[in-house]
């Protein structure tokens, strides 16, 4: 039976077809993706009992589908690989930081839209803009988590429920996590999830054929098991705003504007549209491009390197307390090291990025006994601008070969289809060419999965000065 759901699986991935469709919004349109669906559920159901016919083991039970088994197939259509990767790679905001956007802007005489007023009585976009690095990805993760958030939310909503969702574009992501196809079946899911009993009044030709089949098969589809279109896609989610415009509120959070795979009008048409629906808003954000600015320049907006003076102090005395000689430095010259974070503070221009950097090499600098003089130094001759940075982070690999490793690593990095471990990146980087076809094909024993993994990473902390990091992931 394994074999042949694997065989299944095969025939699943690389056989299921759905024709495109060409009428906008209209009953052709309806009646086209109906068809579609059936016809992709009947190719489905001959690829399941062509390997079920290969044993006897696998027969076709003669009950129907429930409901339960239904509504999970479905919602694995939507699923993609790696649907979370990029939120769970952005940093978790530093402790208190972020706290201000809770508060009333006018109370500190801040330029950004009240935020708090806006979760609980508009429906429209509000747009967070920033500069490169200045923490907007952050912050998204901030605030699609947070307590705060969804108390005001539920003020919003008042008696009904409501949904939480969000979307990273992410531009080194694989097609799905920076395009129109990706952001639509995540919403989707994420929405559905949390409330399955819409699934067959949003998606009712689906679930009809479906329900047709029998548990085993619909069990046994994977992941991805149908070819959503985006204008399929679009369309159920207009059904579903529709649907529950009087039973459920929808507040959705998306990263990344500018990271988008396509055109931005396409992104920003798709966006304008959605909070047209009563029951739902947007909180989105963007480096300020001028096709950002052009269209969202009246919304409830803020600029985010203008509001983090305070979180940047306060990410940075935190961090350098943490190393012991500071606190001796601050007790014998406590004015002169108060001026050094208020130094990296106003270098920052609110690009939380470089602060990181700063900071570790002032780190590194304490771990060295620098003094006062030697880590204003340091900080001197830090560019202030994030590309001068980089570069300079670059030139100081050394010896000269470890910047020709460095730069085969980044791009082996860069050009992957999906992220890579750090397993996969040493076999990607091993200097014998010849490996991968002279081999052979075995098992990796756990012994030299933890070699390998603790030889690149130990790799890549000595030839990328930083700027290439492994990321864990806690389970």
């Amino acid at each position: 039976m394994k074999d042949n759901r694997t065989l299944f699986k095969r025939e699943t991935e690389t056989n299921v077809a759905v024709a495109t469709i060409r009428h906008d919004r209209s009953d052709a349109l309806i009646v086209q993706t109906g068809e579609n669906i059936i016809a992709s559920v009947e190719r489905l159901a001959r690829n399941w009992e062509k390997a079920a016919k290969l044993t006897t083991v696998a027969m076709w039970p003669s009950e129907e589908t429930s409901q339960a088994v239904v509504g999970d197939a479905i919602l694995r259509s939507l699923l993609y690989p790696k649907i979370e990767f990029r939120r769970e790679t952005i940093v978790q905001a530093h402790a208190k930081t972020f706290q201000w956007i809770f508060q009333d802007p006018k109370a500190r005489n801040k330029p950004w839209s009240n935020f708090t007023s806006w979760l609980r009585y508009q429906n429209d976009i509000y747009w967070v803009n920033g500069k490169a690095a200045s923490g907007k990805s952050t912050l998204m993760k901030y605030l699609g988590t947070h307590p705060d958030v969804k108390k005001h939310l539920a003020g919003w909503a008042e008696e009904s429920p409501f949904v939480c969702a969000h979307f990273f574009f992410w531009n080194l992501g694989t097609t799905l996590q920076k395009s129109q196809a990706g952001l639509l079946r995540s919403l989707l899911h994420q929405a559905l999830s949390q409330h399955a009993h819409i699934i067959p009044k949003v998606m009712p030709e689906l679930w009809k054929a479906m329900s047709r089949r029998t548990d085993s098969f619909v069990r046994e589809l994977p992941e991805s098991w149908y070819s959503w279109s985006v204008l399929e896609l679009q369309y159920v989610l207009e059904g579903l705003f529709k649907m529950t415009a009087n039973s459920i509120k929808f507040c959705f959070f998306i990263d990344g504007l500018d990271e988008y795979d396509g055109d931005h009008l396409e992104i920003i048409s798709l966006l304008r549209q959605i909070p047209s629906n009563s029951n739902v808003k947007l909180c989105i954000s963007s480096r300020p491009l001028l096709v950002f600015e052009q269209v969202f320049a009246e919304c409830p907006r803020l600029c985010l390197q203008d509001l983090t003076v305070d979180d940047i102090q306060l990410y940075v005395q935190d961090k350098l307390n943490e190393h012991k000689a500071m606190s001796k430095l601050q007790h014998k010259e406590p004015n002169l090291t108060r001026l050094l974070i208020k130094k990296i503070v106003d270098m920052s221009s609110g690009v939380f990025l470089w602060v990181t950097i700063a900071t570790r090499s002032l780190l590194k600098g304490l771990t060295n006994l620098d003094g006062i003089a030697d880590l204003q130094k340091r900080l001197r001759e830090l560019p202030p601008e994030l590309d001068d940075l980089f570069s300079l982070m670059l030139r100081s690999i050394k010896p000269e070969f470890y910047l020709e490793q460095a730069s085969r690593l980044f791009q082996l990095v860069f050009h992957a289809h999906s992220p890579l471990s750090t397993v996969e990146l040493s076999f990607a980087d091993d200097e014998d060419t010849s490996f991968a076809m002279d081999g052979g094909f075995c098992s990796l024993s756990h012994e030299e999965a933890v070699q390998r993994d603790a030889s690149m990473t130990a790799r890549l902390k000595s030839r990328c000065a930083g700027l290439l990091e492994v990321h864990r992931e806690h389970r």
